[in-house]
């Protein structure tokens, strides 16, 4: 079994295979990443990013590995823009 970084690590992976690379992540400078991310952490209510569907699929574990990705992701944009939170 992968431990939760290798997973997180994996999805990373599988968005740039699908496109989803530093460049297209810059295109997302509303903290957009981050707060997709808190949504998926938290279950917050609709209209904070995913719908209650897109949310379950998966279950809770894939939910997680989703979030760690994203919030990986909007580390590397901020990094690569030198922003300083």
């Amino acid at each position: 079994m992968k431990t939760g970084i290798e997973q997180i690590a994996d999805e990373r992976a599988t968005h740039e295979r699908k496109g989803w690379t530093a460049a297209h992540d810059d295109g997302h400078d509303d903290k957009k990443l981050a707060a997709i991310a808190v949504n998926l952490i938290c279950d917050l209510p609709d209209g904070w990013g995913l719908s209650e569907n897109a949310k379950m699929e998966g279950g809770r574990i894939r939910q997680l590995v989703v979030a760690g990705s994203l919030i990986a992701a909007e580390i590397d944009r901020l990094q690569d823009r030198n922003e300083l939170l």
